[in-house]
């Protein structure tokens, strides 16, 4: 993100394909974890597609 974590609004977030804003209000315990579950994600995506090559 070009913004940082800390500059990032729900707004940004919910830009996200796929994310739903009522998701966020359920989930994430700070907008750190949030971030945290997304690099994650994204990671563990982008691996899955090295492997399968």
């Amino acid at each position: 993100m070009e913004k940082g974590h800390k500059r990032v609004s729900v707004t940004d977030i919910c830009q996200i394909p796929g994310m739903v804003r009522g998701l966020l209000y359920h989930y994430p315990e700070s907008k750190e974890k949030l971030f945290a579950e997304i690099t994650d994600i994204f990671l563990i995506k982008n691996l899955q597609k090295k492997i399968s090559y």
